[in-house]
């Protein structure tokens, strides 16, 4: 199955910038190859994705299944940002979120529980 991750920020209905260097911080432990784009982060388990992106959003794309979604969500809370999967409901930290989203994401977005495997979940039943 090939599908893809994206992390990004709204306010007010339209896309927000992310912190560009904070998401490097947070990533710097991760990489495999830093090279340009995309960038191939690993995570302890071994699984690994490349990653494509800028201040607009990052996208994780064909991420292995483990503690690659940690790093997803730790990254998420972090920027303060919403997690979309295409074909699933958009991902949100609290219900606070949801009047910064597009209107064409609110009614299906949902709040969970804040972790990789919470997300990794959802992806699997979509």
């Amino acid at each position: 199955m090939s599908y893809s991750i994206f992390v990004q920020r709204f306010t007010q209905g339209q896309s927000a910038p992310l912190n560009e260097g904070l998401a490097r911080e947070i990533l710097r432990p991760y990489l495999v190859a830093d090279q340009g784009e995309p960038l191939l982060i690993r995570a302890e388990d071994g699984g690994e994705a490349e990653v494509y992106g800028d201040s607009t959003g990052l996208m994780f794309d064909r991420p292995n299944w483990g503690e690659i979604f940690d790093i997803v969500a730790d990254l998420a809370e972090q920027l303060g940002a919403v997690v979309v999967m295409p074909g699933s409901p958009t991902l949100m930290r609290s219900e606070a979120d949801r009047e910064d989203l597009p209107a064409e994401l609110r009614d299906e977005a949902a709040v969970l529980e804040w972790t990789g495997s919470a997300i990794q979940s959802v992806l699997k039943e979509a």
